[in-house]
């Protein structure tokens, strides 16, 4: 007894002189466990954070491109412009001053003659956008900036348009590469809004109200496609205030041009005019159709969800069908039934009838067969017995063993 109590306390010695160790190894792992769980955390958010960054840089060195590009081009286009528009102006003062020397019919016909061509030359400029102002220029860089978004996010509100042929190629390359990676950066964005948006939910439900947030996001775990349309219009509503505050229109006019840039229709009759807000402006926008790429991505994949279980429905019906008219046929055909009792047939009668043909087969003289150990005899005594013997397997039940 002596002896097992020392060797306890030996094993608790030990572990008493362990545990200060064991201690300082899990002080020294804590450390490297944060540090792993930090690195675990840069090496999920580190795609999404570099795409987004990449896409702005992209987004920039277009705008810079476009801005060196088109602004010189500017410059020489404005400088055509005023020399044509003074020259059109003097021939006109020309032309009026000259009243003196010609009748007055020929005068008027003269005139207007000159009336006409500097309309046509003044229209003629503004359509491409070009004026005699030095103080108002269509390409800058916030411009730029603002046409390399509405290009590479499928908007294309058209207000602003490269007119150099260098600056038309590199749109198209411009493009290719832009437009793919736009949709990828935006689909990603969404896809993190939707999972905030579960988060919340699930987070709600482990806080204990579950019944606030049913009665929010509904009990379906994915999110209701009710709630994401929900969210849309307040969103572009949020916009329309917005850019109401700022820009000279109603707020008809700026629910329009929301629901416009939202759906990447962009028609551009309306176009923000306010240079200085374009960031608030432009990050609407982004903001905007990450939320509509989510919206869309999530109802999609719940409508076709729905479309594939309505198509394996209609598959299993189809066999069922198939499946009963096999089963009807049978039922005629064995029992002979007509067309009239077919018809007449309950699905109770059906099913005693589907049983009975699911049964095994049993003879009707079955009493009258020999087993294979019955033992077999030739006299009028042995068959006697034989019959006897059958008579008692009828009448009552037999002891196997």
């Amino acid at each position: 007894m002596s002896g097992r109590m020392s060797q306890a306390n030996g094993v608790r010695d030990n572990f008493l002189s362990i545990l200060p160790e064991s201690q300082t190894l899990c002080s020294d792992l804590l450390p490297k466990f944060e540090k792993n769980t930090w690195k675990r955390s840069l090496r999920i958010w580190l795609p999404h954070v570099g795409l987004v960054l990449f896409s702005l840089f992209y987004i920039l060195i277009g705008a810079c491109i476009f801005y060196l590009i088109e602004s010189h081009e500017e410059r020489s286009m404005r400088q055509k412009a005023e020399v044509e528009l003074n020259t059109a102006r003097r021939q006109l003062l020309n032309a009026v001053w000259n009243e003196d020397r010609m009748n007055r019919s020929a005068w008027e016909a003269n005139v207007g003659v000159y009336v006409e061509n500097a309309t046509r030359i003044v229209i003629g400029w503004y359509n491409r956008r070009y004026t005699t102002d030095q103080t108002v220029n269509t390409w800058t860089y916030p411009t730029a900036i603002f046409f390399a978004i509405s290009m590479i996010t499928t908007i294309g509100y058209g207000n602003l348009v490269p007119s150099t042929t260098e600056g038309q190629v590199i749109c198209i390359i411009y493009g290719i590469f832009g437009i793919p990676l736009m949709l990828i950066t935006l689909a990603d964005a969404g896809k993190f809004i939707g999972d905030g948006l579960r988060y919340f939910k699930q987070r709600g439900r482990i806080l204990g109200l579950s019944s606030q947030v049913d009665a929010f996001f509904g009990r379906s775990r994915p999110l209701p496609v009710s709630l994401l349309l929900l969210l849309m219009i307040a969103y572009m509503v949020v916009g329309a205030i917005l850019l109401h505050s700022y820009e000279n229109w109603s707020f008809i006019e700026a629910f329009y041009w929301a629901f416009i840039s939202m759906s990447s229709i962009g028609f551009g009759d309306i176009v923000p005019e306010r240079r200085e807000m374009y960031p608030i402006t432009i990050a609407y926008i982004l903001v905007g159709l990450a939320l509509a790429s989510m919206c869309i991505d999530t109802s999609a994949a719940y409508y076709i969800r729905k479309i594939h279980f309505f198509g394996r429905k209609m598959k299993s019906a189809q066999a069922t069908v198939t499946d009963l008219i096999k089963l009807s046929m049978f039922l005629k055909k064995r029992y002979r039934l007509s067309d009239k009792e077919m018809n007449e047939m309950s699905l109770e009668s059906a099913l005693k009838h589907m049983l009975a043909a699911c049964e095994a087969y049993e003879p009707e003289d079955i009493n009258h067969i020999f087993y294979i150990d019955h033992p077999l005899g030739s006299s009028h005594q042995t068959n006697n017995v034989d019959a006897l013997n059958l008579q008692v397997i009828d009448d009552g039940p037999v002891d196997c063993v």
